[in-house]
């Protein structure tokens, strides 16, 4: 069993957000856990046109 990989998505008025959307929306592995304010990522993918689904982590 992996380990899951945390990555904060940075303050949100920098680029950090956009990147972790990118691999939200992307082939991420499923062990990677985007930790960020749910508004502000929602927010920003709305103002790029992405469609992400945001799903609570939970361990597992």
């Amino acid at each position: 069993m992996s380990r899951p990989l945390a990555l904060t998505s940075g303050d949100p008025a920098g680029i950090g957000p956009d990147l972790a959307l990118a691999l939200a929306a992307g082939d991420a592995p499923p062990s990677l856990v985007i930790l960020g304010d749910r508004d502000v990522l929602n927010a920003r993918a709305a103002a790029l046109g992405l469609d992400v689904a945001l799903p609570d982590w939970a361990p597992g």
